[in-house]
């Protein structure tokens, strides 16, 4: 679980594929953000109020980022 601007929300992490010395090259990040807890509402990017339970949503929203790691295992590059 992780706590962001979003709220707290469980994410799964999926190696995809490995540099020749085993260390992670591409990394699947994906989270379900409608599960979030602690989400809040923002007016302007102000925050207005907290929600205590899981806010009615009509949508299904995911979130996948696909991040690219060097061999020494830094952060080359991360799409959304």
């Amino acid at each position: 679980e992780e706590d962001d601007v979003v709220g707290k929300c469980k994410v799964q992490y999926t190696i995809k594929s490995r540099h020749i010395s085993g260390r992670p090259k591409v990394i699947y990040k994906t989270r379900n953000l409608t599960e979030c807890s602690d989400r809040a509402q923002t007016d302007v990017g102000i925050h207005v109020h907290s929600y205590e339970e899981k806010p009615l949503s009509l949508l299904n929203s995911h979130s996948t980022c696909k991040m690219y790691l060097t061999a020494k295992t830094r952060t080359q590059k991360v799409v959304c």
